[in-house]
């Protein structure tokens, strides 16, 4: 990380959180449009995805705003945070892919 810019992390945060919007989106349509009725769990799982994803576009500006000594710490925790949101989008995806027609 050493030698990289603000901007550099910046983009790399906005460029995650829109993959993972994206995903996520994709993920949503497909069970919105299945015939399959899934668990209220399943919704809930998307929802709190949905949530945790919006909060950290929402942390991207205080990350930018953080003092010299703060932001670094600050960029990792997010980009922690956004690989974990992955992980769990990738999770759920694979339980529920035998319900769609791809």
């Amino acid at each position: 990380m050493e030698g990289e810019t603000r901007d550099y992390f910046e983009r790399k945060i906005r460029n995650m959180t829109l993959e993972l919007e994206e995903e996520l989106n994709t993920l949503e349509f497909k069970v919105d449009e299945s015939d399959w009725e899934p668990d209220p769990d399943y919704r809930r799982q998307i929802d709190e995805m949905r949530l945790s994803l919006e909060e950290a576009e929402k942390s991207i500006k205080d990350i930018a705003a953080s003092s010299d000594a703060a932001w670094k710490v600050r960029f990792e925790e997010m980009e922690n945070h956004l690989k974990s949101l992955g992980d769990r989008l990738k999770e759920f995806r694979t339980r529920v892919r035998g319900f769609f027609l791809e």
